[in-house]
Parts: C-alpha cells; structure tokens; sequence
C-alpha cells in the first residue's frame, strides 16, 4: 500500500514512537528533517525527495502546554483518511 496524498496532518500521541513506527511500517511513511522545537515530535514525508513533512506527530502533554502558552487551544480529531494504492480487499 502506499499512500497518493497527505497534507500538513498533526497527530498528537502518548506515545511518539510507537506512533512514528505505525506510520512508517505501515502507511509507508519515513522520518525526516524536522526544525528544534519546544516539544518531542517527528516529521513525516510520502515519497521520496517530496520536500514537504506531511504529517507531524508531536507528544501530546508537552505540545498541549507549548499551544496554550500561545493562547491556543487544543481540539482533537479522531479520524482522518488518505488516498492509497495497492489495498486489498
């Protein structure tokens, strides 16, 4: 399976390693350069040379204190989908 298109999606987990490996073994996706930030997180890219992270994932609590410093909040979103190839039905 691999993924046609992802864009700029945020996933805010418990565990960020465990969601890095769920997202490269399975979805295909692979870590790449990611600026330092104030928080523990991983850059995610589809395909190769893409130049762009198409999905961030951050760990949740110290993201979460980051935002509300910044007067944000917030919101969780339990799913989300993406175009694929080479599913089986």
């Amino acid at each position: 399976m691999g993924v046609g298109s992802l864009e700029h999606v945020l996933v805010l987990a418990d565990d960020i390693d465990a969601t890095r490996d769920f997202y490269c073994q399975v979805v295909g996706l692979s870590v790449g350069d990611r600026p330092p930030m104030p928080f523990p997180g991983y850059w995610l890219y589809a395909g190769e040379g893409s130049g762009a992270a198409c999905l961030h994932i951050a760990e949740r609590r110290p993201y979460s204190a980051h935002a509300a410093g910044l007067g944000l909040s917030v919101r969780s979103i339990t799913s989300h989908s993406a175009p694929a190839t080479g599913i089986r039905s």
